[in-house]
């Protein structure tokens, strides 16, 4: 799809189309793709802002404009893929942005026209200008639109049908409902305060008292922010002085709702990713005796990160592997125990729509057997390198009972003795956009 898209190194409705293709036929990360064409040195920043409301807007509607798109397509299987891309984007433009509407027709249209001549381009203009014409439909569905409820809010939230019936049954409809109008909204972007920096409560407390009111910022305690709208100059720079770091915010607030400077020493972060856990605990004089990971890419992140940030604390030893493979090492002394052990398993990713719109389009039901499995031997391994008495917590970005409350009980059930010391879940009307769960447990002695 992306061949012959010449403009997308300064038109930002190009290069969102190309950074679209990448995402949703080459199952490229989001933000990768975006980040490959808003390198363009191009394109304005006015034009960079446009391109990335159109990549993550159409990603979080696609299923919702795919279903509104297909109603008025005669043939679409016939049309090629880069065509019907382009009618969604033209739709989500007129529906959700405040471009006037002929200008995104104008341009979908003649976009269609250069790449596939003038016969779909007049399939292109009639097609859209009749989405356009009963675009009430498309924000207000009639009652016969759909045969059931749960497909209605399906397509009005942009989710698949099973994650409705999932978060219905889990949680209630309403609940249900405000994860789903959360999870197609535009995350905020968190900050987290360097707190091994002096100065950062004061530079915390600016940041709140200099915000927009038009673009709310909600303050987590006791070092994050969540900025409704685009992150402001002073922020930027306190992270390029590094006396700052982007972390989600709702990731930050469990975190801090687990106590960490109550947990027992040494602390091993098996799942540790790009390493925003362990920066944080590191930076308020807790050690991290030890980080692992699979991936060399996100350990040479967190280090990158280390480095940037200089905790006073330092970070002990790094170990490529999965949490299942770290033992027995040579590096490691024979019998080493752990305190606590933190475990950021790898999930289904279900509270982090709004900020990873692709995996909507990519999960299904039939991962999750795979998730499991996974995060029980990463328990179960944990569970033999904890000391007597050891603190296990696990910790998850979805929201999913089958990976989180029965994880935890069937990881009792396994370990007699075990118990219990606290639960968390990022409540369904909190602003911070995204959803995570975490529970501790206590080993026996």
């Amino acid at each position: 799809m992306s061949k012959g898209l010449l403009k997308a190194d300064h038109d930002p409705r190009a290069a969102a189309l190309m950074a679209l293709a990448r995402v949703l036929e080459n199952k490229a990360d989001s933000q990768a793709a975006l980040d490959a064409v808003l390198a363009s040195p191009r394109m304005m920043p006015v034009d960079r802002r446009l391109c990335t409301e159109l990549v993550y807007g159409v990603l979080r509607r696609y299923l919702q404009l795919e279903t509104f798109c297909l109603r008025f397509l005669a043939k679409p299987e016939k049309l090629p893929a880069e065509m019907r891309l382009t009618l969604c984007s033209g739709l989500y433009e007129a529906a959700f942005l405040r471009t006037p509407r002929r200008a995104s027709v104008h341009w979908a249209v003649e976009h269609v026209r250069n790449r596939f001549g003038k016969g779909l381009a007049g399939v292109a203009n009639g097609s859209l200008r009749n989405m356009l014409r009963n675009l009430k439909d498309f924000h207000e569905p009639p009652a016969d639109f759909f045969a059931t409820e749960d497909e209605r809010t399906a397509f009005l939230h942009a989710a698949p049908l099973w994650l409705v019936r999932l978060w219905n049954t889990a949680y209630g409809p309403e609940s249900a409902r405000l994860l789903l109008e959360a999870s197609a909204r535009t995350a905020p972007t968190g900050l987290r305060l360097n707190r091994s920096r002096p100065g950062w409560e004061e530079a915390r407390a600016a940041l709140l008292a200099d915000a927009d009111p038009k673009h709310p910022v909600t303050a987590v305690e006791p070092a994050g922010l969540a900025f409704s709208g685009s992150l402001p100059h002073t922020a930027k720079t306190l992270i390029r002085d590094g006396a700052a770091v982007r972390q989600s915010a709702a990731a930050y607030a469990t975190l801090e709702s687990l106590a960490p400077n109550s947990w027992p020493q040494p602390i091993w972060d098996c799942c540790a990713g790009r390493g925003g856990k362990t920066l944080a605990l590191l930076e308020q004089n807790i050690p991290v005796a030890l980080a692992s990971d699979p991936a060399a890419a996100r350990l040479e992140a967190l280090t990158t990160e280390y480095a940037r940030l200089t905790p006073a604390t330092p970070l002990s030893l790094l170990i490529q592997a999965p949490a299942q493979n770290v033992f027995p090492r040579a590096d490691l002394p024979a019998g080493t125990r752990f305190g606590t052990i933190l475990v950021d398993a790898p999930c289904s990713g279900l509270g982090t729509l709004a900020r990873r719109p692709e995996i909507r389009l990519r999960r299904t039901e039939t991962d999750f057997n795979r998730l499991i499995r996974t995060q029980r031997e990463i328990l179960d391994t944990a569970a033999t390198h904890l000391q007597p008495n050891g603190l296990l917590v696990y910790l998850t970005c979805t929201l999913n009972p089958a990976e989180n409350q029965d994880q935890v009980t069937a990881f009792l059930s396994r370990h007699p003795g075990s118990h219990t010391l606290s639960e968390y879940t990022t409540p369904p009307d909190s602003p911070l956009g995204e959803f995570f769960y975490a529970a501790t447990i206590r080993l026996p002695e």
